[in-house]
């Protein structure tokens, strides 16, 4: 990953702020990696479910690092697939 997002070119600028550029194969990848981080996180929380999944995990700093790293890994999923259908 670090590898792809070194790549020269790979990030403009324009007037909302930095345009990351990916081919069609690796918009699928980068997806994948984010979707089993995503997934990875939510296993080790231990795998919460129903309408607030976070209110029956116990806080500790473990458990909000990959609270944050499975929401965040959700959030750019969507932000990358709303780009897709814009």
């Amino acid at each position: 990953m670090e590898e792809l997002l070194g790549q020269s070119g790979r990030f403009s600028e324009d007037e909302l702020g930095f345009r990351f550029h990916l081919a069609p194969g690796e918009l699928e990848w980068v997806l994948q990696i984010l979707n089993d981080v995503r997934v990875g996180s939510w296993v080790q929380l231990g795998e919460p479910d129903g309408d607030s999944p976070l209110l029956d995990v116990n806080i500790t700093e473990q458990s909000v690092q990959l609270a944050w790293t499975m929401e965040m890994a959700g959030l750019f999923e969507h932000e990358l697939l709303k780009a897709l259908s814009s």
